[in-house]
């Protein structure tokens, strides 16, 4: 049996470190990469205490790119003793100078909209966020946001992802030579939040042995809103459902890119991390949760 290859990870030296970092919670900094030659600006991640917070970036990004969806590039990791993930610059200095977070976007679109209240920001809804890329850019950049709102959605839906919060999205703006200026979705980023990350093999296996891994899924409460009123963000999943009944024609081309994936294409994924970055039980988990997630969504578009 041929030997699995696994996915590299970058050696970060005390030298090609930048500087801090001061967005989110999590301990990070920018790094300097020779990548062929190339300096390339890199953001390292250290993951919370004893959650797979590394392995699950990498694994969202692999997930991302076997259906085409734009993302941040991820590789794994590891700084003095700590094993963490890098998370490649996508801002391109000739094209794409600025960088405009969502609570910034929504603060000039949304009456009222507080940027600074990340967790439990219920102006943070779907309707809300639609509105907010729909009144940025022109009409054709405009309906090309709204086909990536959709499938970053898709894609969360299908990791578990719990952690879009309104600085977990952003739009891309640069001038043209006219001036002009012009707005694209940025790549999705930063999914460490996903695949059962927070859990201890103990209860992985525990739910594993119950068949309780779908109860556990449907429990998560994501950052997104259905209303103002609501006093928690749509489960991941749930989010997809209610987004895919106000907006089918959107998500069925990014649905149903789903049929054509296999459970292998998954544990193929999987078994690439090092073991030194992710345990057996870890492995299994995970896949589980893509393998339930994944019908749901083939199920969704018949």
């Amino acid at each position: 049996m041929p030997q699995i290859e696994k996915y590299k990870v970058l050696e970060i030296s005390d030298e090609q470190v930048l500087e801090t970092e001061q967005l989110g919670t999590k301990e990070k900094f920018w790094v300097s990469i020779d990548v062929d030659g190339e300096e390339q600006d890199w953001l390292f991640k250290k993951p919370r205490k004893n959650t797979g917070e590394h392995w699950a970036e990498k694994v969202a990004a692999e997930v991302a790119a076997l259906l085409d969806i734009p993302h941040a590039h991820i590789e794994l990791a590891q700084f003095r003793d700590t094993k963490g993930s890098c998370s490649k610059s996508f801002i391109n200095q000739e094209k794409h100078p600025e960088l405009i977070h969502g609570n910034e976007i929504l603060a000039g679109r949304v009456l009222g909209y507080d940027k600074h209240k990340k967790y439990g920001q219920s102006d943070h809804t779907y309707a809300n966020i639609r509105k907010a890329v729909l009144e940025t850019g022109s009409e054709s950049e405009s309906n090309r946001g709204l086909k990536h709102l959709a499938v970053y959605i898709m894609l969360d839906g299908l990791i578990g992802n719990t952690d879009r919060h309104h600085e977990n999205w952003a739009l891309l703006k640069w001038n043209d030579k006219q001036k002009q200026s012009h707005h694209v979705m940025a790549p999705t980023f930063d999914h460490a939040s996903s695949l059962g990350r927070e859990l201890l093999d103990e209860r992985r296996e525990l739910l594993l042995d119950e068949n309780r891994v779908e109860g556990y899924i449907n429990k998560g409460k994501g950052a997104i809103f259905a209303n103002v009123e609501d006093d928690n963000g749509l489960n991941p999943f749930g989010l997809v459902e209610f987004a895919y009944e106000q907006h089918p024609d959107i998500f069925k081309l990014w649905i149903n890119k789903t049929h054509n994936i296999g459970l292998e294409s998954f544990k193929q994924i999987l078994n690439r991390i090092p073991d030194s970055y992710i345990s057996e039980l870890e492995r299994t988990f995970a896949v589980r949760v893509l393998e339930i997630n994944l019908n749901r969504l083939k199920e969704l578009v018949v």
